[in-house]
Order: C-alpha cells, then structure tokens, then sequence
C-alpha cells in the first residue's frame, strides 16, 4: 500500500490522463512487477555472491595447502641437516617453518586487501553491515578459507598446547567470517577485523627470521621486532578497541544473536592478544636487556679478574725481588 501510495504521488503530474481508478490499477501492476523483479533480483544476486564466497573459500583452502607443499619442499638448511637423534625437534621445526610460511602469505594478502578494499570502497566505512563488494566478499571469503587449512593443517602435523589455543582464536574467527558469509552482512565489520593481519606480516616474519637462524642483534631482525610491538600496538589492541566501541555504539541496529557472538568472540581474541604481546615484550625487549646486563656482568668480571691475577702476578714477583735483595745483602 505505501508502493502504490508514492507511486500515486509521483504520478500526480499525468493525473489529467489517467483517471482515478486507472492509475490505481496502473500502479498496483506495475508495482507487483516491480517487487516481483526486485525479489528476483535479490534472490539471483544472494546465490551469485554465495556461490563467489564458496567458491573463493575453497580455492583459498587449496591454495594454501598448495603454499605449505612448497614450503615444505624448501625447508631451511638448519632443520634440514638435523641428525637423527632429534627428529622430534626437526618435525616441530619444520612444522613452525611451514606455518610460518603459510600464515605470513595470508596475512599480506589480506593486510593489503583491506585497506585497498576501504580505498575502492569508501562508502563501507560508513555502514559496516550492509554496505559491500565483490571484493570485500571475496577477501574475507579467501579468509575464511586460509583459517580452515591452517586448522586442518595444526590438527593434521602439531597438535599440542600452542596449537590449541591457536585453534580456539581460528575457531572464533571462522563462526564470525561465516556468519557474515552466509547472512550477506557485516562484510565490512569483518574487513576493518582484516586490518590485524597488517600486524601478522611482521608477527610472521620474525618466526621466520628464527627458524632462519638470522642473527638476533643484526638491523633487520631488530627493525622487524620493533615494527612487530608497534604495528601490534595500532593494528591489534587500537583496531579490536575501535571494533568493539562500534559495537556498543549500534547495539539498536545489531541483532541480539549476533551481537553475543561478536561480544564474546572479541573479548576472547582481546584476551589473547594481550597474553600475546606480554610474551613478545618478555621475549624481544626484557630478555634482550637482561642478556645484555649478563654479557656486560661477565665482561666486568673477566675485566676484574684479569686485573686481579696480574696484581697477585706483580705482588708475588716484587715480593721475590725483595727477597734477592736481602739475600745479596746478607752476603
């Protein structure tokens, strides 16, 4: 009734042709048709961006399973060379080195993606729920797909306790990403969460730099730490901040099954990622300055007791000389 309400008014003008009755039936078919078309429409374009995010989320699952068979193909000369007697530290080596791989091309891709998802699509950035691309889509579509192959992959080569956290933080985004996928909305909520993978490339690259055995004071692998805190600093704690003020703020126009499963799944990934940074912190910066206090304690020490035995050296030497002395005197 109110189609065919404004339709009528915006027809006002061609009153003088029409009587009242023939632009009511005018309107009423021409509106059943459009509803008709629009329904068609939205049904067609539904299952063609359905079947884009399926089928991008399978060529993601297969591309990196593709990516981890080459890593694993070209693993580095220090895991490589390992003798026999530690094949349980060579497994696990390599296992971090073809994560470390995998990871760090989906967090490129995606780091990148999202912000050139945001630059092609400004208007997103003004509604996070409905607004979206075929782009958008298929970013977090090759998401979802990546952190399913990355779980399959740590259920299949490594499952212990590191694992397992990270299958809970994988297990958190995947119900997130799909919900998004299959309702159509949020696209752009799940891109802004996209923005952490900025952070990732360095997160990964410096698990790479150690399995490398790259030298820990060396420039690059120092300029890769700090960009790591920082990075983590803006693109992790800022941007899961901003998420979840967004979500406070349109809690009237989120539904309340998604509004739990965006609270808890944030609170749980914030938790982890403070947990995260305490032990990037305690292991590049506090353990860093610790051993160089012990190196300098130790150069201090060997200092001081080089100078010790050369005085007991002189002291021991004079005391002979003294002795000489009295004995020649003594003749």
């Amino acid at each position: 009734k109110k189609l065919v309400t404004a339709y009528r008014y915006c027809s006002s003008p061609i009153c003088i042709y029409f009587s009242d009755q023939s632009l009511h039936k005018f309107g009423v078919t021409h509106c059943r048709k459009l509803i008709a078309a629009s329904c068609c429409l939205c049904t067609t374009l539904f299952f063609a961006f359905q079947m884009l995010a399926i089928g991008t989320t399978a060529s993601s699952f297969a591309f990196h399973f593709l990516v981890d068979y080459v890593a694993s193909c070209f693993p580095p000369s220090c895991i490589s060379s390992t003798t026999r007697q530690r094949q349980c530290t060579e497994s696990k080596g390599l296992f971090i080195w073809r994560n470390s791989v995998l990871s760090c091309v989906h967090a490129s891709v995606t780091g990148i993606g999202a912000l050139f998802a945001f630059y092609l699509h400004p208007d997103m950035s003004k509604d996070l729920i409905f607004a979206q691309s075929p782009f958008s889509l298929s970013l977090v579509a090759y998401s979802l797909g990546y952190f399913i192959a990355d779980s399959v992959h740590m259920c299949w080569w490594y499952l212990e306790r590191p694992t397992f956290e990270l299958l809970v933080h994988h297990f958190a985004v995947m119900t997130c990403f799909t919900s998004a996928l299959v309702s159509g909305t949020y696209i752009g909520y799940a891109v802004v969460a996209l923005l952490v993978e900025i952070n990732s490339v360095f997160l990964h690259m410096r698990r790479l730099l150690k399995c490398l055995e790259f030298p820990k004071d060396s420039l690059f692998s120092q300029f890769v730490n700090y960009a790591n805190l920082g990075t983590f600093i803006v693109f992790r704690f800022l941007v899961l901040c901003w998420m979840t003020r967004w979500l406070v703020l349109n809690r009237d126009q989120i539904s309340l099954p998604y509004y739990c499963l965006g609270a808890t799944c944030l609170a749980l990934i914030m938790f982890m990622n403070i947990v995260l940074f305490m032990r990037l912190v305690q292991s590049d910066v506090l353990s860093r300055d610790s051993a160089v206090g012990a190196a300098t304690l130790v150069a201090s020490t060997h200092v001081t007791a080089n100078s010790s035995s050369a005085f007991k050296r002189k002291t021991v030497h004079q005391s002979h000389d003294s002795q000489s002395v009295s004995l020649c005197a003594s003749d």
